[in-house]
């Protein structure tokens, strides 16, 4: 077939219903004739067709992965040829981490692929991803020679969320600074989330100030940190969006908590008293000895296992500790995502063990050490959803011990899950979900990220 016949046959297939029933075979079909003619190009935009129609069909998969083969694009010297990458920069991703933070990156990568099943991603970030397997620089690495690389095919730089931003000299502020001087690649930071408390000095809040201004997005996690923003760059549109880790896809943990009701619980170790983990371990007696439940501990940081030294704490107060399971081995996001759909309740003081419920329509209840989570559990369901704050209500976080004699007792802590465990909340997470959903594609359409493959081909054709 000669190539003015191929293309003719490229006008009379991209003008078909892509639910009819040749519409694979014949994409398929285009793209053996496209690599005849050694046409990339062509082969990888026919792919792109297939895969935002068909993405799970097992021959789509296969054209996909013996493109990969047969052509290493991502080396290709033709830049136009390359895909498109990506640069997503967080701080404390990974084994060394933190898992709501890696979930936020994992989401938001996972997200542009499917409107490009072709981008490609670097990861500038403080700590060793675990499960993000894409090209790796560490923020205490960054320089001249990485930048001088990353310019000439990185489309955008995306901050993704997680944590409280601080300044600092391995912070996302100092990377943003050297990115927008060195490189001039265009800035997004979603998901922003600050402190608008003390801790910020006067030349801290210069320097946040100053990052803002480098990023062509800012986009906050929540209403308090939009405020605060808005405070240091008054004349800058500051957006606000969900927690982008609404945008995780589970996959399946394997998990089996067995019968009774399963309560999952979270607690960081840092600034906990004797005391408030004495009251915990009574919480968790309570809820064994009048619910028959099961506790169920999920670890979410990794950083010297602060998460698993509670765990312990509390289990060892148990009157009851066979009824309390401690999730050893740390789960993957999307694991994690799955396994805590398959309990009945969580109490967390992190803030992502609460969003991962809310995003499985699982009751929950936080424990405010940081505004933040008082912000999720007010926002996305209501007041009585925050068992304890750490600070006045809606006033600034703070970073102290708490406080043994205002935190509530055990049987005052037990009355009020037991009400949201008999009244619980329908939860709406689509509506988040939909709003993420269509930044990401915004984001992706003015970057070039996600380009109409089937209207290029016409275009070209015509």
């Amino acid at each position: 077939m000669q190539p003015k016949e191929i293309f003719q046959r490229t006008r009379e297939i991209s003008e078909r219903d892509p639910k009819g029933p040749r519409f694979v075979s014949d994409y398929l079909e285009l793209i053996d004739l496209f690599k005849k003619l050694e046409r990339p190009g062509r082969v990888r935009e026919c792919l792109q067709i297939l895969h935002r129609e068909y993405p799970d069909n097992p021959d789509v998969m296969k054209a996909f992965n013996e493109f990969q083969t047969e052509f290493p694009i991502y080396n290709s010297p033709d830049i136009s040829l390359r895909p498109p990458q990506v640069l997503l920069i967080g701080s404390f991703l990974g084994m060394n981490g933190n898992v709501g933070d890696e979930a936020a990156a994992i989401a938001v990568r996972d997200a542009m692929l499917k409107r490009n099943p072709f981008c490609s991603f670097k990861l500038l970030t403080r700590t060793q991803p675990q499960y993000l397997e894409d090209d790796l620089f560490s923020l205490r690495e960054l320089g001249w020679a990485i930048l001088e690389d990353l310019k000439r095919a990185v489309k955008v730089a995306i901050v993704v969320g997680g944590g409280v931003v601080e300044p600092g000299p391995t912070s996302v502020q100092s990377c943003l600074s050297l990115i927008e001087k060195k490189s001039k690649i265009p800035i997004v930071w979603l998901g922003v989330n600050a402190d608008p408390s003390s801790r910020y000095s006067a030349t801290e809040r210069q320097s946040i100030k100053e990052s803002l201004q480098r990023c062509d997005r800012v986009i906050a996690r929540n209403r308090f940190s939009q405020d605060f923003l808005k405070s240091l760059a008054p004349n800058m549109k500051i957006e606000l969006c969900a927690d982008v880790t609404l945008l995780l896809k589970p996959e399946e943990s394997y998990m089996n908590f067995g019968f009774g009701q399963a309560i999952g619980l979270n607690l960081r170790s840092l600034w906990l008293t004797t005391d408030f983990i004495t009251k915990m371990a009574d919480l968790c007696d309570l809820l064994i000895e009048k619910r028959n439940a099961k506790i169920i501990f999920f670890p979410f940081s990794r950083i010297s296992d602060i998460d698993l030294q509670s765990a312990e704490g509390v289990r060892s107060r148990l009157r009851h500790p066979e009824r309390m399971e401690i999730v050893e081995r740390f789960l993957p996001p999307k694991q994690m995502l799955d396994a805590i759909s398959k309990i009945d309740f969580m109490i967390s003081m992190r803030l992502h063990p609460s969003v991962f419920a809310f995003a499985n329509r699982i009751p929950f209840a936080g424990i405010a050490y940081h505004r933040k989570v008082e912000d999720f559990c007010e926002h996305y369901a209501d007041e009585n959803h925050c068992l304890y704050r750490h600070y006045p209500k809606g006033g600034d976080s703070s970073f102290g011990t708490f406080s043994d004699s205002k935190f509530p007792s055990a049987d005052e802590l037990y009355e009020k899950v037991s009400y949201l465990m008999d009244y619980p909340r329908k939860y709406q997470p689509e509506g988040a979900r939909a709003q993420l959903d269509q930044i990401i594609s915004q984001i992706s359409a003015q970057y070039g990220l996600s380009e109409d493959a089937k209207s290029r081909i016409h275009s070209v054709i015509t």
